[in-house]
């Protein structure tokens, strides 16, 4: 007999550790996972080729792939961005994809928005806002400025829906490049959870 294979109480152990950890979870998602798992194991068992350790790891952290999977994918149903931008910084351990990926798209979305609240802020203070040139015609400043000082601005009240349109354009691509980058990291998640 194979020294690694687990005894019914360890097995029933790590299910019950596993159903604890998946806590967060629905009633139902939660017991049709444990149900799931338990099958597994039971096929393993039998077989003589289960080792819980060397396969599963701990129950918390097999867990913790299905609550990342569940998070995940309610927040790219949702669509609401920041709750994509939360779960792909927060829950979804991907250090590469999110210093190259996720905070650039999050810093594009901020611009959005803020590029937009510029443009609603126009005909509040014209002297202000808009796109401002040197007087040797370089580039000065665009959006808001405290002190325009030698600079002039050159794009008077048509700056107010170029802003406007510019800032929700940028806010939509950056989500939409978001939202591609949480469908991949559910697709990973379940790719790696099929191959455990």
């Amino acid at each position: 007999m194979n020294p690694n294979v687990p005894s019914q109480t360890e097995i029933h152990d790590f299910l019950h550790r596993f159903r604890r950890a998946l806590a967060p979870l629905p009633v139902d998602v939660r017991e049709d996972l444990v149900d799931e798992v338990r099958s597994h194991l039971e096929e393993r068992f039998a077989q003589g080729k289960l080792d819980l350790k060397e396969t599963f790891g701990s129950p918390e952290d097999y867990a913790s792939g299905f609550l990342a999977e569940g998070v995940l994918h309610a927040a790219v149903n949702r669509g609401n961005p920041w709750d994509v931008l939360a779960v792909l910084l927060g829950k979804v351990q991907a250090t590469t994809i999110t210093v190259f990926v996720v905070i650039p798209l999050a810093v594009l979305e901020l611009m959005g928005i803020a590029l937009t609240l510029t443009g609603f802020l126009k005909p509040v203070d014209s002297r202000h806002v808009g796109l401002f040139l040197r007087e040797d015609g370089g580039f000065g400043a665009l959006g808001w400025v405290s002190d325009s000082g030698s600079m002039h601005e050159t794009l008077g009240y048509a700056a107010m829906p170029l802003f406007i349109f510019c800032g929700l354009l940028l806010f939509w691509i950056s989500h939409k490049l978001m939202l591609n980058v949480a469908r991949h990291q559910l697709a990973r998640l379940r790719m790696n959870r099929g191959t455990s």
